[in-house]
């Protein structure tokens, strides 16, 4: 490969780090750290709990599977216990109100995951051409396509979340007013 394009991705990679801490900083309503409260934090740690345990048993799986999926799986198998890590951390945290710090923007945030989910996605599919099997091995690109997956999923749980939050908040208020 020419020396240019390493030094085009070298350079393409820190600019699409800048943006990412520069995004980061605004989704904070106060450009602060993260602040959770103490009931949160309890819930995180148990997350974290969780989701070690599922990331340790999804890690053992390669030894169930027969080789010749196995191989078929190529990195992806490797990947695997991480993003299922994620996702129960993710999903134990939102539905025990933790994976939201108390000064966040919202707004901000579901902006800052539509763009992370859909730019996987597009890197994903810009992949077409090559193709995603290659050698009888699934490519890396496929990561692209479970982090993605993996945001939009967040996207839907939080907005499920959400409306049965305002569901309950809703009868709650009802039953005060009776």
């Amino acid at each position: 490969m020419d020396p240019v394009y390493y030094i085009s991705m070298f350079l393409g990679g820190l600019i699409i780090c800048f943006l990412c801490v520069m995004l980061a900083r605004q989704v904070h309503s106060d450009g602060g750290k993260a602040k959770y409260d103490e009931r949160q934090i309890l819930a995180r740690g148990k997350g974290y709990k969780y989701a070690f345990y599922a990331a340790v048993f999804v890690s053992f799986l390669p030894i169930a599977i027969p080789d010749n999926i196995v191989h078929f799986l190529g990195i992806i198998i490797y990947f695997a216990p991480l993003f299922v890590g994620i996702m129960v951390y993710i999903s134990y945290c939102i539905w025990n109100d933790a994976y939201l710090e108390i000064n966040l923007n919202i707004k901000s945030w579901i902006m800052y995951m539509v763009l992370i989910g859909l730019f996987n996605i597009c890197l994903f599919l810009s992949h077409i051409k090559t193709g995603y099997v290659e050698n009888g091995v699934i490519n890396i690109s496929v990561v692209n396509l479970m982090m993605g997956i993996l945001c939009f999923i967040v996207l839907v749980e939080l907005i499920i979340k959400y409306a049965f939050d305002k569901r309950r908040e809703a009868d709650d208020d009802e039953e005060f007013e009776a």
